[in-house]
């Protein structure tokens, strides 16, 4: 037996006891170790991948060591199974065979003042996006007053072929608003006037829609500003967030 069934090895044979006892050490007993040894290193898992896994890989305490790390990833896992996540997902390429949302959410105010020069938020910016058709969806919540309201621009980065379709609705909860929204690519592009009158504490914007992009290397993000200069900024409250669902790697 070279395992206890705890993973602990199990030696056959103590030279030394045997010595003190009296007791010959004879070529089937160095035989009967070495068997045991090799027994032993034929139940490990080689790092060349000789030997494999013939059970459950199961930790010895639950929810306590990891399986890789940030600077030493693994590459690729294969499962033909369920995937039971305790904790949060984070996924940021493309999904196939099935949607999953990434959130990007503000963590901190953002206040444009007495400009209307769209730049981009400085949180709801996804990664690189690759070839698809995607449905998105912002939620910004305003914070303070300002007479200058505000226009919404989401962007793609590049100027590569894509298009704006389906419902690409704007629905706040004030009355002197637009409800459509443009998508843009480039820099600080010229935005669409969603609020157009004054903006006050607590008033809300929701715009959703889906486009479709050719290219491998956009960015998608919101870029904003005030509608009118003031000099009493318009700012997006912490909590805004930023929902997008590759629906399709396909390009319409």
């Amino acid at each position: 037996m070279a395992f206890d069934g705890n993973g602990n090895f199990v030696r056959i044979h103590n030279w030394v006891s045997d010595k003190t006892n009296g007791i010959p050490i004879t070529s089937s007993e160095v035989d009967g170790e070495d068997n045991g040894f090799a027994a032993g290193l034929t139940l490990a898992v080689t790092r060349d991948g000789q030997g494999k896994m013939a059970a459950h890989f199961q930790p010895s305490v639950s929810a306590t060591y990891d399986l890789g790390q940030n600077a030493l990833q693994w590459r690729n896992l294969f499962l033909s199974g369920n995937a039971n996540v305790g904790g949060n997902l984070a996924v940021t390429g493309a999904v196939s065979g099935f949607a999953v949302p990434q959130y990007f959410q503000k963590q901190v105010i953002q206040t444009v003042t007495n400009s209307t020069t769209t730049v981009q938020d400085t949180a709801l910016v996804s990664p690189t996006l690759g070839q698809g058709t995607y449905q998105f969806e912002m939620m910004l919540y305003l914070s303070g007053t300002s007479p200058g309201g505000i226009r919404l621009a989401p962007t793609l980065s590049n100027s590569f072929t894509h298009s704006l379709f389906a419902t690409n609705g704007v629905y706040t909860g004030v009355s002197n608003a637009s409800g459509a929204i443009n998508l843009y690519t480039g820099g600080a592009p010229a935005g669409t006037p969603i609020i157009t009158g004054a903006i006050s504490n607590g008033d809300w914007i929701r715009a959703e829609g889906f486009f479709s992009k050719s290219s491998n290397s956009d960015v998608f993000s919101l870029f904003w500003a005030q509608n009118t200069a003031n000099a009493t900024g318009t700012s997006l409250a912490p909590g805004s967030y930023m929902k997008l669902t590759q629906v399709s790697t396909s390009f319409f």
